[in-house]
């Protein structure tokens, strides 16, 4: 009894801090979600507005009705960025240019840590009016990231205008990214029927995601549901999982939607990803659009003195920058560190195990039992930093 009151406390501890973080108490997304939509549908009701130069009359006032004060920092960020990454093409050496690109990025990481776990840029107020002079949250660091990157690897060629559009138009604001070199992507063609089927799929998501928080809400944090602890157990180690995704997916594939009007080919951000049968797997289909900038960044990098990149060293780079990233604290960076120590033990088993264990897991049963261990070690990795945290505080 005493492991399962530990592990029932545990789940319950891990759950209300998940249940904070993916509550749908913040009305943000639901703010940029309503903006996204609306220009959408202003842009179909004009023909060509989306793709004439004239877009900038609908993003920039969007942008505005979606940030609010906020605006000038997102600004000053932005256009910051886009000058120093041009000032950084102009130099000659391609050695020293790949260098200045690099350590603009690591200037963007260094400012979004002190902003948000710092707290060194606090709106400030001017005449009755309170307005942030910096802003940069998560997914606006990543698309940085990933134009600061295609600038110094020479993939493209940035004008002002577009970088704006790039930057304003509300169906990127709060994912999926967009890389600024996929703007000339089309948007997938298909049937009116299958995009209508596709909306109303999205709207199911994200009505089950917000039922499934706010269930989450109520048995962790307002205590005011009360149920006996298996169900409670069951609760708090599927729910946050589950809610988080479906909001999330829902809210992507919406913006794809959202994005066709503009000319938009958003990629996918979430495919199915539970169930899949490893963590390469997984990953893959998880927040893929983020997913794969901290694999093109991190994973393939050498670090200026390795011949070729190091996957296991760089695995465990990778899950701790993006725990960072979720978080500078302890519960994220063990969540990080448990999915990379989880990652590298896939490629050992990858590399290492004898072809008849190997075979014995594609088969259909193999194949199942490998679903079920991976959704249980994601799920456990929700959970078990937060144990460990409360253990190493109450010492």
């Amino acid at each position: 009894m005493d492991a399962v009151s530990s592990l029932t406390t545990a789940i319950d501890a891990a759950t209300s801090a998940v249940a904070r973080a993916v509550a749908p108490a913040d009305p943000s997304t639901f703010r940029f979600l309503a903006v996204a939509v609306g220009t959408a549908a202003l842009v179909s009701a004009i023909p060509g507005l989306g793709r004439s130069r004239a877009r900038l009359l609908v993003t920039l006032p969007a942008l505005v009705l979606a940030l609010g004060a906020r605006t000038p920092g997102f600004f000053a960020v932005s256009v910051g960025t886009f000058a120093l990454a041009r000032a950084a093409t102009a130099v000659v050496d391609p050695d020293r240019r790949w260098t200045c690109h690099c350590v603009l990025i690591l200037g963007l990481a260094v400012l979004f840590l002190a902003g948000r776990e710092g707290g060194c840029f606090r709106p400030v107020s001017w005449r009755g009016l309170e307005f942030s002079y910096f802003d940069l949250d998560m997914l606006h660091l990543v698309r940085l990231i990933t134009f600061v990157w295609e600038q110094g690897a020479g993939r493209l060629r940035a004008t002002l205008a577009t970088y704006i559009f790039w930057e304003t138009v509300p169906v990127t604001l709060q994912g999926p990214v967009l890389r600024y070199s996929e703007l000339t992507h089309e948007p997938r063609a298909c049937p009116s029927r299958a995009r209508a089927v596709a909306v109303a799929r999205a709207v199911v998501q994200i009505s089950l995601g917000v039922a499934l928080a706010k269930l989450v809400h109520h048995v962790f944090v307002a205590g005011d549901i009360h149920v006996g602890w298996p169900t409670r157990a069951l609760i708090g180690f599927n729910a946050p999982a589950w809610g988080f995704y479906l909001l999330s997916a829902g809210y992507a594939t919406l913006m794809q939607e959202c994005g066709s009007p503009w000319g938009l080919g958003i990629p996918d951000n979430f495919d199915r990803p539970f169930f899949r049968t490893n963590l390469s797997d997984f990953w893959a289909h998880w927040n893929a659009t983020v997913t794969s900038v901290f694999r093109d960044v991190i994973f393939f990098n050498r670090w200026g003195v390795l011949r070729k990149p190091n996957a296991y060293l760089n695995v465990m780079f990778v899950f701790l920058a993006c725990g960072a990233w979720h978080g500078a604290n302890a519960y994220w960076l063990l969540w990080g560190a448990l999915h990379g120590l989880g990652f590298v033990t896939f490629l050992l088993w990858r590399r290492y195990a004898p072809p008849r264990a190997r075979d014995a897991l594609q088969s259909p049963a193999g194949r199942v039992l490998s679903g079920l261990l991976t959704y249980m070690f994601v799920c456990s990795c929700w959970v078990l930093p937060n144990k460990v945290v409360a253990a190493w505080r109450t010492k």
